[in-house]
């Protein structure tokens, strides 16, 4: 983006997206053209954003292979920020994350039944 820089402090969201860009080693241009969109909304979300929509959000993501937490406020970019695909669990997770409360409410049940099943075989 040609211009100055803003002098606006950016989002925390805005903050975690350029250190795991640069982290990748990529341009924003780069991810822009990975994630579908313009370099100058990159640029947007980098220093304007303050709450982006989940799609951007998950673009984002996968276009940078880490969790959706990973930009997410409380949420560690070394140790979130790292190479490799997310584990099984964090992909579903996130899956789970971008499900509406009620739907996430059935899974936590299902999960429930099936860890009580599982302490139950194992004696835990």
């Amino acid at each position: 983006m040609v211009g100055r820089p803003s002098s606006r402090k950016p989002s925390e969201f805005g903050a975690r997206l350029a250190a795991l860009r640069e982290k990748r080693g990529l341009t924003q241009a780069a991810l822009a053209e990975l994630i579908g969109m313009t370099q100058q909304q990159v640029t947007y979300y980098e220093r304007r954003a303050r709450s982006p929509s989940l799609e951007v959000v998950q673009r984002i993501a996968l276009a940078l292979d880490v969790p959706i937490s990973a930009l997410t406020p409380g949420a560690s970019v070394e140790a979130k920020g790292r190479t490799g695909r997310p584990s099984e669990f964090e992909q579903r997770w996130d899956r789970i994350r971008a499900l509406p409360r009620s739907a996430q409410k059935d899974i936590i049940e299902t999960i429930d039944v099936a860890i009580e099943r599982a302490e139950r075989r194992t004696g835990g």
